[in-house]
């Protein structure tokens, strides 16, 4: 068994470290969020509760685009179904302040705009378009009222 020396490894790992870095970067300071792990919490809820409202193949093309790290975020806990949740505005917002959990003074409207924000930065387009027309209209409410300077 070869064993791999902590130089290496570190340099292998150090450009996926990186892109989950930006994403994180991004999100924080389109925000204002004061820390990376304000931006993780609100990364994280709003990717999950964007996934269970995807088919499985959707939520697995849109993962495609996602740096290994944040692709590993967006699957975490995930549990396929072949009917996604159909969620209402205040029920897809309420999933967000859920998922924000120790951080309760995170606005769930603050992190979804953020967040799209940041995947219209990384995503393409069409991909993102793509989700957007199967997404319930409720969450397409929700998506609708934030204010998004990608203009989601």
């Amino acid at each position: 068994m070869t064993v791999m020396r902590a130089g290496k490894a570190s340099a292998v790992f150090n450009p996926v470290i990186q892109k989950a870095g930006l994403w994180l970067k991004d999100i924080q300071e389109t925000s204002g969020l004061r820390s990376r792990a304000e931006a993780y919490s609100a990364m994280r809820a709003v990717l999950h509760a964007l996934r269970d409202c995807l088919p499985p193949r959707s939520a697995a093309d849109l993962a495609a685009q996602m740096p290994i790290l944040v692709k590993g975020v967006f699957f975490d806990g995930w549990e396929a179904r072949a009917k996604p949740d159909r969620l209402s505005r205040d029920e897809f917002m309420e999933r967000i302040r859920l998922g924000l959990r120790g951080y309760p003074r995170l606005d769930p409207a603050l992190a979804l705009t953020a967040v799209m924000d940041a995947l219209y930065r990384h995503v393409s387009r069409g991909e993102l378009d793509s989700v957007r027309a199967i997404l319930p209209r409720g969450v397409r409410e929700a998506l609708n009222q934030t204010t998004s300077r990608s203009g989601y």
